[in-house]
């Protein structure tokens, strides 16, 4: 038999009281951006939406969509903003938070212009595809990656 175990006993559980320094660790398979680096916070570009993580924070596993991480590592600090084409974040009970993306690149390195020829060049892609084929759904998701760096640039 299996139990259910209530939010109360999960917070009862966490090893980490609110207000706690947050751990961050940062990776693409080309760099490692943060390495067990304590931090103020991070938002993230979660699926269901942005969400903001603090030291305490309860545990959660999200999956990023395109969009901006944002580090901030002293609270009087300006956020570093990275551009993300997806991934994952786990932040664990402990105050550690791990985010695996496939791609990040600051924001300030984004060259508006490179991004809205690939954007051209995505839409023109996705007009001459056939419905359901692979390369309809490879051109959407570049257009709709191309989308989010032009909005985070904004």
């Amino acid at each position: 038999r299996r139990g259910f175990r209530t939010s109360a006993v999960l917070r009862a559980d966490d090893e980490v009281a609110p207000g706690s320094a947050l751990t961050l660790n940062f990776n693409s398979p080309y760099a490692t951006l943060f390495d067990a680096e304590v931090v103020d916070s991070v938002i993230v570009p979660g699926a269901m939406g942005e969400y903001g993580v603090t030291g305490g924070h309860s545990a959660v596993i999200s999956q990023l969509q395109p969009g901006v991480v944002s580090v901030t590592r002293t609270k009087d600090a300006a956020p570093e903003r990275y551009f993300v084409s997806g991934g994952f974040a786990f932040t664990h009970s402990n105050s550690v938070t791990d985010i695996s993306v496939a791609e990040a690149v600051l924001v300030e390195d984004l060259d508006a212009a490179a991004v809205n020829a690939e954007l051209a060049a995505n839409e023109s892609a996705m007009a001459s595809a056939v419905d359901g084929s692979m390369e309809a759904a490879e051109a959407r998701v570049g257009v709709e990656t191309c989308r989010a760096m032009l909005s985070a640039m904004a």
